[in-house]
């Protein structure tokens, strides 16, 4: 598959296009149900809330890519134009990200557990690459920090609430949540490494 190619285009067409029209849907949902937020909908409002965070971060200002592989505490040594990000693992990341988020919409009324292996995702992953691990090598702005820090963030801190207040989650509900989202962080940041490691090789013997 031509990644390259793709990764020109997905990025507007779900930040573009696909976000607002979901969101408008949402928010027609909401106002005819009396504005009564229920948790079902709040898990599908987290699929537009990251794609915009994707536009930002690819499209506007964009260079996410780019970011990492040259500007990032996970850039080889020597820098890397596709090393540890590639225009194959970027899709992949984002689309496994859609996949949990979806996911646990749906199972929202099933297995509500689901729901927070996505917004957990979004703390480990976005949150605390952005506004701190990032920060470590280049202070100040990077691609995806502003829907970070004013979207993703908050929305994150509002479901969390939604779940205690309203006492949803059993102790299993909690333990698999908080669980499960380990081990796609985990494995995300062995990859991650392992590129890195196999870049800086590479360039050392050429």
């Amino acid at each position: 598959m031509d990644f390259a190619r793709i990764d020109r285009y997905w990025p507007l067409v779900v930040g573009g296009v696909a976000a607002p029209i979901v969101l408008t849907v949402l928010l027609v949902i909401l106002v005819r149900d009396g504005g009564a937020i229920s948790y079902q909908w709040l898990l599908w409002l987290h699929l537009p809330l990251f794609n915009f965070h994707e536009y930002e971060e690819y499209l506007l200002p964009g260079g996410f890519k780019h970011f990492v592989n040259a500007d990032s505490p996970l850039a080889a040594r020597p820098p890397s134009d596709d090393a540890p990000l590639n225009d194959a693992y970027e899709f992949a990341v984002n689309a496994f990200f859609w996949a949990i988020i979806i996911a646990g919409a749906l199972l929202a009324n099933v297995a509500p557990w689901v729901g927070l292996v996505g917004v957990m995702l979004q703390l480990g992953v976005n949150n605390l690459t952005h506004t701190v691990a990032f920060q470590t090598r280049r202070r100040g702005y990077n691609p995806g920090l502003v829907t970070t820090v004013f979207v993703l963030l908050p929305y994150c801190t509002l479901v969390i609430a939604y779940i205690i207040v309203t006492g949803l989650f059993t102790t299993a509900d909690w333990v698999l949540g908080i669980g499960v989202s380990l081990l796609p962080v985990l494995v995300m940041l062995a990859i991650t490494m392992m590129r890195r490691r196999h870049a800086g090789a590479a360039a050392t013997t050429r």
